[in-house]
């Protein structure tokens, strides 16, 4: 019996060690084709990841995009509704088990989204089939601590573009924005950008947790 248990948790251990191996040396990224067609079936337009897909899992989950697209509505005035220069982001896989998820790194530049809508008033970001409405959710008891779903430690967005026409053809423009957390978790942050031909600045901070 003794000697049974030793072949097992030898097994075992060979297991997790292979597991491990492809965790660390398999890109994820040649499943593109099929992202891509997920994605273009879910929203009923054509999704493209023209510049490569890059997928880690470990030591931390890693993902990597550029040049991404996505399709206009039939009726739109452009071709496309968005398109991404670069995104990349790093998660920390422990966080995922334990929460909130921690984002220890994302980086998003060179983004342009069209909003608009057509002659009935339906927007070119309806997509996919409608959701089923969901029963007005309870609201929480006021006071106490509340907790960011979502901690980002480090944040780097530039030249970013929205616009929604007809109101709104020069829409909002980010030239750069930064966030930055320290050891105690407060986050710093700071940018600039435009809304309208009007410059703006962003400055300021804020911690992972707060009392009301």
């Amino acid at each position: 019996m003794f000697k049974l248990i030793k072949v097992l948790a030898a097994l075992l251990g060979v297991l997790l060690i292979a597991l491990v191996a492809v965790l660390l040396f398999v890109d994820f990224g040649r499943f593109e084709p099929k992202i891509e067609q997920v994605v273009s079936e879910a929203t009923g337009r054509d999704f493209q990841i023209d510049g490569g897909l890059e997928i880690r899992a470990l030591p931390s989950i890693q993902l990597s995009a550029n040049d991404v697209s996505l399709s206009n509505a039939d009726w739109g005035s452009e071709p496309e509704m968005a398109r991404i220069g670069h995104f990349s982001a790093r998660v920390s896989v422990l966080s995922l088990l334990t929460g909130p998820p921690v984002i220890e790194e994302v980086r998003l530049r060179d983004v342009d989204v069209l909003l608009e809508a057509d002659a009935e008033g339906t927007g070119n970001w309806a997509m996919g089939e409608p959701a089923p409405e969901e029963p007005p959710a309870e609201e929480e008891p006021e006071g106490g601590e509340l907790e960011m779903p979502v901690i980002i430690r480090f944040a780097e967005l530039g030249n970013i573009r929205l616009r929604y026409l007809p109101t709104l053809e020069s829409g909002l423009t980010v030239e750069s924005l930064g966030i930055t957390a320290d050891e105690l978790g407060q986050h710093t942050l700071d940018g600039r950008g435009q809304w309208k031909e009007l410059p703006f600045e962003l400055a300021g901070t804020a911690a992972d947790r707060q009392v009301e």
